[in-house]
């Protein structure tokens, strides 16, 4: 038995993630074969038979998962998933069979042949337990058994989990209060937002029952904030038709201080999802707060509240600083409908300390979602006629505008002649920015792609800020200053956010108009990219054919894959000549050295096939254009041909062999494996063509004796004796597509194509003593 660990590599070892299939059994004899797994000074008397008790499961890649056991109690056949608090009977086929591990087949809805991916969930520790040793180990356990401090982190555990049921089981007896001020104004605004003013998720709560009043809450805010009830100015917030979200009316002038909670409502529709009353307020103090409250002293009884007179409104005040690019909240103010901006200066100059006589630019956020939009104040105007009201945001900077120092000149460009800068230096273009800013990871791609290994599992991502208005070469001379690389020489792949998984395509050079279009997919919005760099300019390889093949040696193991970059006027000859002189020779196995065959090399005949759910589907012809050939979705496969098909007579035959295994309840075959071409003497026996295929595909005679040997024709399986002739078991000439007559191979289905592969062991995959 090998034991392998998946999640802790050795230092300066990548982690790797198993997911080949490992068949365990339910009963793990260790005695067999003379007691090989212990040493001559275990007890011989102990009967070493365990039984499978639970089977630890990781769902995921190595940089993230879930984590779920399936548990079978000493003394029942029950097999129970222990999924976090959910506990459920399951069958023994999936608590066992079902974590194998491997590959699993899918069917798409319109489609014939199986699709296989891998499978994301797998054991990573099974805990066998001694047959003989269960009545000792399945006791009754008490509370003395469990260690103290487990015992007091459960019975916190179980409170926590308590006062939570309470509050959902008594929520409709209770409104949450959603309180902002101008402390969490201050905080948020130019760190997390930049524009309206809060995020009102992130606000302190209150929680009061609906039968108090106002009054209590009032109380209640008192404690949290050190505001007294008749300093306290509470806004309603209200939704307004350009979609933001701002302070609208102060709460008392609807309800007095003896109102109960319950009929204190917000006049727009609740938030969807929410199982409980929320009421969302702004805290205005009016006045210098006192200290907040010791939670037993007692609480004011104070009424009314700061009348709004007539005419009157609330403004907030933002500060741009263009120098740092940086926003602050800097207050609000109460100021009446007939003063004009002159008058509202004052205001705005003693908010940021600024000189009385400081010149400002000053603008009213008006819009964000679907367009920015900001309104230059006219100091001729009233703010009634300007149209603001209650809870308008003001945005203001200084003038003039400052000077850029031109890189690597040391001179000073002015603002109004820059503009590269100009975004940087005004209130709306740092805004639009801000709005079309976005954080992107761009993800090194693959050479190979694997169905169902999704961008997590790639190596770590570089994150770059980029402008969703930038154009395609922008994107790519921004992405080659990081990756110090041509930007021409960069090809960039979309990401499929349902999938996880990059698209098929890549982006053609100049193929799409701005990086906003680059991250869009399906309507759904990404915030990923894959790149490539490529050996010469994009545009002068779009104008040439790329052919992926995969190169294959005599044992129909991969060797490696090869990237060939072909005129698209070429054939299937020119492709193979190419490979030619980039592919190792037949004897060389996947860890060889590249041989190149010399000038005085006798020449190799090549041929290319396309590949698909372990099926050969064509032999491409030497002639046929490659334009035509389709390596997105087909594996397309190289190999030598065998010595002994170039001198192939008029009665033999190429026959397509393939690996299968029955499945007896459906009658059905299954082919799993490499696919390969064998050539079958006129007069061979079935002994002389499983010899051959034996040395060809490195099996060991004990395996290959395990193997049973057939023609399959449409499904029917006839198998064969030694000295039977195999050629005369097949038609003379092929007349259906997809060759449905083969030569099976039949045998368990295991990891790769079933057959043992001569790897050698990593250092952290050796077999395990055991020595008691």
């Amino acid at each position: 038995m090998r034991i392998r660990c998946v999640h802790c590599p050795q230092p300066g070892v990548a982690m790797p993630q198993v997911n080949e299939r490992f068949e365990f059994p339910t009963t793990l004899d260790m005695d067999r074969e003379q007691r090989f797994y212990f040493t001559a000074a275990a007890d011989p008397n102990v009967v070493n038979v365990y039984r499978l008790h639970s089977v630890l499961v990781h769902s995921g890649g190595p940089n993230g998962g879930h984590y779920y056991a399936f548990i079978r109690p000493l003394t029942s056949e029950q097999w129970y998933k222990f999924d976090d608090e959910r506990v459920t009977k399951v069958k023994e086929k999936e608590a066992v069979e079902g974590q194998f591990g491997g590959s699993e087949h899918q069917t798409h809805p319109g489609h014939t042949p199986q699709w296989k991916f891998p499978k994301i969930s797998n054991a990573y520790m099974l805990v066998y337990v001694r047959e003989s040793a269960i009545p000792e180990i399945n006791v009754q356990v008490t509370a003395d058994d469990v260690a103290a401090h487990l015992r007091s982190q459960l019975e916190k555990e179980q409170e926590e989990k308590a006062r939570k049921k309470k509050e959902r089981l008594e929520a409709h007896l209770y409104t949450v209060v959603r309180l902002a001020t101008h402390k969490e104004l201050v905080a948020e605004i130019g760190a997390d937002r930049f524009f309206d003013l809060v995020t009102h998720e992130k606000v302190p709560t209150l929680r009061i029952k609906k039968e108090l009043t106002l009054l209590h809450l009032k109380q209640d805010i008192w404690r949290l904030t050190g505001a007294q009830p008749s300093q306290q100015r509470l806004w309603l917030w209200a939704k307004r038709q350009n979609h933001t979200f701002r302070p609208d009316r102060p709460l008392q002038l609807e309800y007095d201080d003896h109102v109960p909670m319950m009929d204190v409502k917000e006049d727009h529709t609740p938030q969807t999802g929410k199982f409980q009353a929320e009421l969302r307020l702004y805290l205005e103090v009016i006045g210098d707060a006192g200290p907040i409250p010791a939670p037993e002293a007692p609480a004011p009884e104070d009424e009314g509240w700061p009348q709004l007179l007539p005419g009157q409104l609330l403004l907030f005040f933002k500060f741009y600083e263009p120098q740092r690019e940086h926003l602050s909240f800097v207050g609000s103010h109460v100021a009446m409908q007939i003063h004009t901006l002159t008058d509202l200066l004052p205001e705005l100059r003693k908010a940021r300390g600024l000189p009385l006589a400081q010149e400002l630019a000053v603008y009213e956020e008006v819009e964000f979602e679907t367009s920015v939009r900001f309104e230059v104040l006219s100091e001729s105007k009233t703010l009634k006629e300007s149209e603001l009201q209650s809870g308008d945001i003001i945005v203001y900077q200084t003038l003039p505008l400052p000077n850029r120092v031109a890189p690597g000149t040391g001179t000073e460009i002015t603002a109004d002649a820059d503009e590269d800068n100009e975004p940087l230096l005004k209130v709306p273009a740092f805004f639009e920015r801000v709005k079309n800013r976005v954080i992107v990871s761009v993800h090194k791609l693959p050479p190979q792609q694997h169905h169902g290994q999704g961008v997590r599992e790639k190596e770590r991502a570089m994150q770059i800020t980029l402008d969703k208005r930038m154009s395609y070469d922008q994107v790519t001379a921004k992405l080659g200053e990081a990756l110090g690389c041509n930007p021409l020489c960069l090809r960039l792949t979309m990401h499929n956010p349902f999938s996880d998984l990059p698209k098929p395509q890549p982006i053609k050079f100049r193929g799409v108009e701005s990086l906003e279009e680059m991250l869009t997919s399906f309507q759904k919005t990404s915030d990923a990219l894959f790149y490539e760099i490529l050996q010469i300019p994009l545009p002068d390889y779009e104008s040439k054919k790329s052919l992926k093949v995969s190169w294959h040696n005599r044992a129909a193991d991969e060797v490696k894959v090869v990237h060939l970059l072909l005129n698209k006027e070429g054939t299937v000859a020119d492709a193979l000549a190419a490979l030619a002189k980039e592919a190792p020779s037949s004897e060389a196995g996947a860890g060889d050295a590249m041989e190149v065959p010399g000038p005085s090399a006798p020449p190799r005949r090549l041929r290319m096939m396309e590949v698909f759910n372990h099926r050969i589907y064509k032999i491409f012809q030497e002639h046929e254009e490659i334009d035509n050939i389709n390596d997105q979705y087909w594996t397309i496969r190289a190999e030598e041909m065998a010595p002994e098909e170039l001198s192939m007579g008029p009665d033999d035959k190429l026959v397509h062999v393939r690996h299968f295994f029955r499945e007896t309840r459906m009658n059905m075959t299954h082919n799993f494996g490499n696919p390969f071409l064998v050539m079958i003497g006129a007069q061979e026996t079935l002994a002389s063509v499983r010899t051959r295929i034996k040395k060809q595909l490195g099996v060991s005679q004990e395996e290959m004796t395990k193997w049973k040997l057939a023609v399959v024709s449409f499904g029917r399986v006839e198998y064969l004796e030694e000295e039977d002739i195999v050629r005369s078991r097949f038609r003379k000439h092929d007349n259906y597509g997809n060759w449905d007559d083969y030569f099976g191979l039949e045998h368990p289905q295991a990891s790769g194509t079933g057959r043992k592969k001569h790897t050698a062991r990593a250092h952290h995959d050796k077999p395990v003593k055991i020595y008691g």
